[in-house]
C-alpha cells in the first residue's frame, strides 16, 4: 500500500495536481479508455491550484466538487472502490463486466474462425 500524504507535504498541503497524480498512479484498474477522465481530473486540479493561489475560495469549492465527481467516476473514492471491488483483487462488478466482454470477444473470434473455415 502506498504511503498516505502527510500534513504539509506536497500532496497534502500544496499542489492538487500532485495529489491527483498520486491518486491516479494508485488506480491500477484504469485503462487507456479512461484517459479523457484522467486529463479532466488534472485540468480541474490545475484550476483548483490557480484558484487557491488567487485566494478564490468559492472557485476552489466549486471545482473541488467537480474534481470529486471525476475521481468518483474513476473509482477513486472509498465507496466506489468497494462497489467495484478493485481492492480485493479484481472481483466484483468491474471484474464481471470485464469477464463478460472478454467472453463476447472470444465467441466472436470463434464464430469468425468457424465461418471462414466453412467457406473453404
Amino acid at each position: 500500500m502506498a504511503s498516505l500524504p502527510r500534513i504539509g507535504s506536497e500532496t497534502a498541503g500544496g499542489s492538487m495536481v500532485a495529489a491527483v497524480q498520486v491518486a491516479v498512479d494508485g488506480m491500477d484498474w484504469l485503462r487507456a479508455s479512461d484517459t479523457g477522465m484522467i486529463v479532466l481530473a488534472v485540468k480541474y486540479a490545475e484550476q483548483i491550484d490557480a484558484a487557491n493561489v488567487a485566494g478564490d475560495a468559492r472557485a476552489v469549492g466549486y471545482l473541488g466538487q467537480q474534481l470529486h465527481g471525476v475521481l468518483k467516476s474513476l473509482g477513486g473514492t472509498p465507496l466506489e472502490r468497494k462497489a467495484l471491488a478493485v481492492e480485493e483483487g479484481g472481483g466484483g462488478r468491474l471484474s464481471e463486466l470485464r469477464k463478460a466482454r472478454a467472453e463476447r470477444e472470444r465467441r466472436a473470434k470463434d464464430l469468425d474462425a468457424s465461418a471462414s473455415g466453412s467457406d473453404t
